[in-house]
């Protein structure tokens, strides 16, 4: 069985802590409810553990350690207590339907039984808050028939360049190839597509769906998102200079 993985954190006073990890809370007990034969591995950081969740004996809760201050270090250490070799990684908020992590893993198996079948590094499920093709608003050179609510290419497995890993499987050994995460916020997803391409691995958005919030509040840190964006660009341009010009049209990474 995979392992469902989730990073979060939170800051401040807590006044009442159904309210304060509500949006984590909602994530957890759908995993619970739709995906409950599956380990589900949530490494928290806060003043509290997140609570009153739904009783599930393949939950475990882990505290972050200290030095964890972004995204990618956060699932980077939730990753590592995981038990499985096949990793769902999961936003915090984000909230599984009732058939997401079984589309999901039926297009793992569908893409391992193809002909020639490719590495793949990621697959990630189409939602309605996420950027390019993995949005579920995203036509994919399909067609909206006369009384459909779906895209006919919502029923295809698409290969692209890059994905949000909103909700996604990634093998273990695809994660140890690249070195695992960056430590940053953003970015780290389109950095991490780029070095599994290096690699020789390939990247897919699945059939399966899963519902975005769209808040991050996890990343946040008392941080605006023009804070965060700087933190990354800097990041890269400072450790990463390759990636910086594959993505800057070849500017000097010192900048």
């Amino acid at each position: 069985m995979a392992s469902i993985v989730i990073g979060t954190a939170r800051q401040g006073e807590v006044m009442d802590r159904c309210r304060f990890w509500a949006d984590v809370l909602m994530c957890v007990n759908s995993c619970t409810l739709y995906a409950p034969e599956h380990e589900v591995v949530v490494a928290w950081k806060g003043p509290c553990p997140p609570q009153d969740l739904l009783p599930n004996p393949r939950l475990r809760l882990v505290e972050q350690p200290a030095s964890a201050d972004s995204y990618g270090e956060a699932f980077d250490f939730a990753c590592s207590q995981a038990s499985s070799e096949e990793l769902i990684l999961l936003n915090d908020d984000a909230v599984l339907t009732p058939d997401t992590i079984d589309v999901l893993l039926e297009d793992i198996q569908i893409l391992q039984r193809a002909p020639g079948a490719p590495k793949v590094g990621f697959l990630a499920c189409r939602s309605n808050f996420v950027a390019g093709p993995q949005n579920i608003r995203a036509p994919n050179d399909g067609t909206l028939a006369a009384n459909s609510m779906r895209y006919d290419s919502e029923n295809k497995i698409i290969a692209v360049n890059r994905i949000s890993p909103v909700c996604a499987y990634m093998p273990r050994t695809a994660l140890e190839a690249i070195g695992g995460f960056p430590p940053i916020n953003w970015f780290s997803d389109d950095l991490m597509c780029w070095d599994l391409a290096q690699k020789g691995y390939a990247i897919f958005i699945s059939r399966a769906y899963v519902h975005h919030i769209g808040q991050r509040a996890s990343t946040q840190g008392g941080r605006t998102q023009a804070d965060l964006l700087r933190e990354g660009q800097s990041w890269v341009r400072r450790h990463r200079p390759d990636f910086w010009k594959a993505i800057s049209g070849g500017q000097d990474a010192g900048g």
